[in-house]
Protein backbone atom coordinates (compact mmCIF):
# COMPACT_ATOMS: atom_id res chain seq x y z
CA UNK A 1 0.00 0.00 0.00
CA UNK A 2 1.16 3.48 -0.80
CA UNK A 3 2.18 5.43 1.71
CA UNK A 4 -0.03 8.26 0.73
CA UNK A 5 -2.89 6.32 0.17
CA UNK A 6 -5.93 7.58 1.81
CA UNK A 7 -7.52 6.11 5.69
CA UNK A 8 -3.79 5.63 7.14
CA UNK A 9 -5.05 6.96 10.60
CA UNK A 10 -8.05 4.99 10.14
CA UNK A 11 -6.74 1.86 9.35
CA UNK A 12 -3.90 2.27 12.07
CA UNK A 13 -6.67 3.10 14.48
CA UNK A 14 -8.47 -0.60 13.18
CA UNK A 15 -4.54 -2.31 13.00
CA UNK A 16 -4.32 -1.21 16.43
CA UNK A 17 -7.45 -2.86 17.98
CA UNK A 18 -6.87 -5.88 16.54
CA UNK A 19 -3.41 -6.14 17.89
CA UNK A 20 -4.21 -4.88 21.28
CA UNK A 21 -7.15 -7.46 21.33
CA UNK A 22 -4.72 -10.33 19.77
CA UNK A 23 -1.55 -9.88 21.78
CA UNK A 24 -2.56 -7.02 24.69
CA UNK A 25 -1.70 -3.67 24.74
CA UNK A 26 1.65 -3.80 26.30
CA UNK A 27 3.08 -6.82 23.85
CA UNK A 28 1.86 -4.48 20.91
CA UNK A 29 4.93 -1.93 19.38
CA UNK A 30 4.16 1.08 17.13
CA UNK A 31 6.26 -0.93 14.64
CA UNK A 32 3.62 -3.68 14.29
CA UNK A 33 1.03 -1.22 14.12
CA UNK A 34 1.83 0.90 11.08
CA UNK A 35 3.08 -2.99 9.53
CA UNK A 36 -0.34 -4.13 9.94
CA UNK A 37 -2.05 -1.08 8.56
CA UNK A 38 0.15 -0.86 5.60
CA UNK A 39 2.22 2.41 6.50
CA UNK A 40 5.66 3.13 7.86
CA UNK A 41 6.18 3.83 11.56
CA UNK A 42 6.64 7.43 9.99
CA UNK A 43 3.87 7.69 9.17
CA UNK A 44 1.97 6.23 12.01
CA UNK A 45 3.50 9.03 14.57
CA UNK A 46 2.06 12.09 11.77
CA UNK A 47 -0.84 10.59 12.94
CA UNK A 48 -0.53 9.90 16.71
CA UNK A 49 2.71 11.11 19.01
CA UNK A 50 2.53 7.40 20.74
CA UNK A 51 0.37 4.43 21.10
CA UNK A 52 -1.79 5.34 24.12
CA UNK A 53 -3.50 8.17 21.84
CA UNK A 54 -4.04 5.58 18.82
CA UNK A 55 -6.03 3.79 21.54
CA UNK A 56 -7.89 6.62 22.72
CA UNK A 57 -8.73 6.79 18.92
CA UNK A 58 -9.83 3.59 18.71
CA UNK A 59 -12.50 4.05 21.86
CA UNK A 60 -13.91 7.03 19.54
CA UNK A 61 -14.18 4.91 16.58
CA UNK A 62 -15.58 2.28 18.57
CA UNK A 63 -18.51 5.22 19.87
CA UNK A 64 -18.71 6.19 16.51
CA UNK A 65 -19.54 2.42 15.21
CA UNK A 66 -22.14 1.87 18.56
CA UNK A 67 -23.43 5.19 17.53
CA UNK A 68 -24.15 4.10 13.65
CA UNK A 69 -25.37 0.79 14.03
CA UNK A 70 -24.34 -1.88 12.23
CA UNK A 71 -25.35 -1.03 9.04
CA UNK A 72 -23.79 2.12 8.62
CA UNK A 73 -20.74 0.77 10.54
CA UNK A 74 -19.86 -1.87 8.10
CA UNK A 75 -20.62 0.91 5.34
CA UNK A 76 -17.96 3.06 6.75
CA UNK A 77 -15.55 0.43 7.14
CA UNK A 78 -15.99 -0.90 3.30
CA UNK A 79 -14.87 2.85 2.17
CA UNK A 80 -11.51 1.52 3.44
CA UNK A 81 -8.45 -0.40 1.55
CA UNK A 82 -9.00 -3.88 1.85
CA UNK A 83 -11.76 -4.42 3.90
CA UNK A 84 -15.05 -5.82 1.95
CA UNK A 85 -18.12 -6.95 2.94
CA UNK A 86 -17.57 -9.67 5.01
CA UNK A 87 -14.49 -8.31 7.02
CA UNK A 88 -16.51 -5.02 7.76
CA UNK A 89 -19.30 -7.34 9.59
CA UNK A 90 -16.68 -9.30 11.28
CA UNK A 91 -15.35 -6.05 12.17
CA UNK A 92 -18.21 -4.51 13.63
CA UNK A 93 -19.43 -7.40 15.67
CA UNK A 94 -15.98 -8.08 17.36
CA UNK A 95 -15.37 -4.29 18.02
CA UNK A 96 -18.55 -3.52 18.52
CA UNK A 97 -20.49 -6.37 20.31
CA UNK A 98 -23.02 -6.24 17.85
CA UNK A 99 -24.26 -10.03 17.56
CA UNK A 100 -27.02 -10.16 14.94
CA UNK A 101 -25.08 -8.75 11.53
CA UNK A 102 -26.20 -10.06 8.87
CA UNK A 103 -23.62 -9.78 5.78
CA UNK A 104 -26.24 -8.78 3.10
CA UNK A 105 -23.90 -7.73 0.44
CA UNK A 106 -21.06 -10.40 0.55
CA UNK A 107 -20.94 -12.24 -2.39
CA UNK A 108 -19.82 -15.91 -1.00
CA UNK A 109 -22.06 -16.09 1.21
CA UNK A 110 -25.17 -14.99 -0.68
CA UNK A 111 -23.58 -17.89 -3.27
CA UNK A 112 -24.00 -20.64 -0.50
CA UNK A 113 -26.61 -19.84 0.78
CA UNK A 114 -28.30 -20.09 -2.47
CA UNK A 115 -26.86 -23.52 -3.27
CA UNK A 116 -28.22 -24.91 0.62
CA UNK A 117 -31.48 -23.50 -0.24
CA UNK A 118 -31.64 -24.33 -3.87
CA UNK A 119 -32.24 -21.16 -5.36
CA UNK A 120 -31.66 -20.67 -8.99
CA UNK A 121 -29.01 -17.86 -7.58
CA UNK A 122 -27.75 -15.91 -4.93
CA UNK A 123 -30.78 -13.96 -3.21
CA UNK A 124 -31.57 -10.50 -3.36
CA UNK A 125 -30.67 -8.63 -0.62
CA UNK A 126 -34.63 -8.91 0.94
CA UNK A 127 -34.41 -12.58 -0.40
CA UNK A 128 -31.72 -13.12 1.92
CA UNK A 129 -32.79 -10.76 5.23
CA UNK A 130 -36.22 -13.23 4.78
CA UNK A 131 -34.32 -16.47 4.39
CA UNK A 132 -32.00 -15.68 7.56
CA UNK A 133 -35.03 -14.28 9.87
CA UNK A 134 -35.41 -17.76 11.44
CA UNK A 135 -31.72 -17.66 12.42
CA UNK A 136 -32.62 -14.81 14.72
CA UNK A 137 -30.63 -13.66 16.77
CA UNK A 138 -27.27 -15.64 15.68
CA UNK A 139 -27.45 -14.82 12.10
CA UNK A 140 -24.05 -13.35 12.25
CA UNK A 141 -22.52 -16.62 13.18
CA UNK A 142 -24.97 -18.73 11.10
CA UNK A 143 -23.10 -17.01 8.16
CA UNK A 144 -20.21 -17.41 9.53
CA UNK A 145 -20.49 -21.11 9.92
CA UNK A 146 -21.71 -21.08 5.86
CA UNK A 147 -18.63 -19.59 5.14
CA UNK A 148 -16.61 -22.20 6.86
CA UNK A 149 -18.24 -25.14 5.58
CA UNK A 150 -17.74 -23.90 2.23
CA UNK A 151 -16.46 -27.38 0.95
CA UNK A 152 -19.13 -28.86 2.48
CA UNK A 153 -22.26 -27.50 0.41
CA UNK A 154 -22.92 -29.08 -2.70
CA UNK A 155 -22.37 -27.57 -5.82
CA UNK A 156 -19.10 -26.26 -5.16
CA UNK A 157 -15.97 -26.62 -6.59
CA UNK A 158 -14.61 -30.39 -4.86
CA UNK A 159 -17.56 -30.45 -2.87
CA UNK A 160 -18.96 -33.53 -2.13
CA UNK A 161 -22.70 -34.62 -3.62
CA UNK A 162 -24.60 -34.04 -0.44
CA UNK A 163 -24.07 -32.02 3.07
CA UNK A 164 -22.84 -34.77 5.48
Amino acid sequence: MGRWEPGARDRLVVAAVDLFTEQGYDATTVTQIAGRAGVTRSTFFRHFPDKREVLVAGQETLGRLLAEGPERAMAGLQALAGIGPFYSALIVIRGTGFTDVLPVSEPRVLELAARLYQLGGPPSEAEFRALAQPWKPFRTWTAVLIRAAAARVPGGSGAPAAVR
